[in-house]
């Protein structure tokens, strides 16, 4: 009788050992893949390969940018943001997205990238609103902290 016991103690173990909460809660961080770069001659000197920003959004402190380019994969790309300094007229930080793209084949490719923004958040100020400029698609993000 033991023995059968014993099966169905662990099974239900580990079906009910952990609630829907406590996953919901693993849920709500958000990571950012990559930083990214504050250089002002990185930014003027910066080249890159042809891309499409077809979406972007801010979540938390991470810059979300959806994108296309010819390619087999986009195993291989190198994406980068880099930022020039903050224009203190406008209040506007320049930032550019570059690609390095190798790759041979014609194919479309959609990938997806995010950048932290905390680099940019002003010391000893716990909330701001800042923008940003993206000099390839000459729109502007506003990021709230």
């Amino acid at each position: 009788m033991k023995k059968r016991l014993i099966p169905f103690v662990i099974l239900n173990f580990v079906l009910f050992a952990c609630s829907d909460s406590d996953l919901d809660a693993n849920y709500n961080f958000v990571e950012c893949s990559q930083l990214p770069l504050v250089s002002q001659d990185s930014f003027l000197l910066a080249q890159s390969d042809d891309f499409d920003i077809l979406e972007y959004s801010v979540t938390e402190n991470c810059l979300n940018i959806f994108f296309n380019s010819g390619g087999c994969q986009g195993d291989t790309w190198e994406v980068r943001l880099i930022s020039g300094e903050l224009d203190s007229q406008d209040g506007v930080y320049p930032i550019r997205m570059t690609l390095k793209n190798q790759e041979l084949c014609e194919a479309i490719v959609h990938k997806d990238v995010s950048f932290d923004l905390q680099i940019f958040q002003l010391p000893n100020q716990s909330e701001s609103e800042l923008s940003f400029l993206i000099d390839t698609t000459y729109v502007s993000i506003i990021y709230t902290y």
